[in-house]
């Protein structure tokens, strides 16, 4: 009887030491995964608009900048690219009293490739300025912004300065950039240099 109590004991202590070790040596559970934060640059498309591209820079500007521009935009993920549209007012003043009409012509030049329909639509120089780029890229986690559009002493420059002010990693595609003179160019990108501004290679291959 003592015998049969001892292994009976026995078998217990070692089927516990068993289930003991067992639980000890499961594999532990698998941290949640994560997926890497999308660190793409987020380009801004500014002002790539028939009023721009037809009526104020020659035609050799435009033709090479919408090019280029294009060529940046089919390289970008669609969801980060960001297309910027200025719209232009004009004061006229009478003796029927002072009126603001919007100047036509403000519309995207057809040649311009779409990839989706985030907008943002500004009545200054400065995109940065409008609270609708922020929010967006927010939502995109953009830190680092390329400008390429129109124009380079104005609207492409105030911009990038408006994004490194603002706490942005700020770069322009000088080859997707034009403006009214070649002079006026050339000029707003040696200040943007000596302001921080980084650049891209000077031509994007297609």
């Amino acid at each position: 009887m003592k015998l049969l109590l001892i292994l009976a004991l026995a078998i217990t202590l070692l089927c516990g030491g068993c289930s003991f070790q067992s639980d000890d040596t499961s594999p532990a559970a698998s941290p949640e995964r994560r997926l890497p934060a999308d660190t793409t640059p987020v380009l801004l498309v500014l002002n790539i608009q028939d009023h721009f591209t037809r009526k104020v820079l020659p035609d050799t500007t435009a033709t090479r900048v919408l090019d280029q521009v294009n060529a940046l935009i089919v390289q970008t993920p669609p969801h980060r690219v960001i297309y910027i549209r200025s719209v232009l007012t004009t004061l006229d003043i009478s003796f029927k009293g002072i009126r603001v009409d919007t100047l036509p012509g403000l519309t995207f030049d057809e040649r311009l490739i779409r990839v989706n329909r985030s907008e943002v639509v500004k009545d200054k120089s400065n995109a940065f300025a409008f609270p609708e780029l922020h929010e967006q890229l927010d939502q995109l986690g953009g830190k680092t912004v390329t400008v390429a559009g129109v124009m380079a002493g104005h609207c492409v420059y105030n911009t990038l300065l408006g994004g490194k002010k603002a706490g942005y990693a700020m770069r322009v595609a000088p080859a997707a950039v034009g403006g009214k003179h070649a002079k006026e160019t050339k000029r707003a990108f040696r200040k943007l240099k000596r302001k921080g501004i980084g650049f891209m290679q000077n031509k994007i291959p297609r």
